[in-house]
């Protein structure tokens, strides 16, 4: 196989131990969004204080796996 794609990211470490594959990133766009048209979200301030609780480096280290 030259591509695949959709390999789970439970799947990436054990891969990366394999030294007949190689793995690079491919680009792509991940984002959480908030339905402003209801409660609480249609307060600015409630959208804030969940944008800062979110830790974002844990998120993109331990969920997306870097990327």
């Amino acid at each position: 196989v030259d591509w695949q794609v959709g390999i789970t990211l439970d799947l990436i470490d054990e891969i990366k131990l394999r030294k007949d594959y190689q793995l690079s990133a491919r680009f792509g766009t991940y984002y959480l969004s908030f339905n402003v048209t209801k409660s609480p979200f249609t307060d600015v301030n409630v959208r804030k204080a969940f944008a800062a609780a979110i830790d974002k480096v844990t998120l993109i280290d331990k969920v997306v796996k870097g990327g």
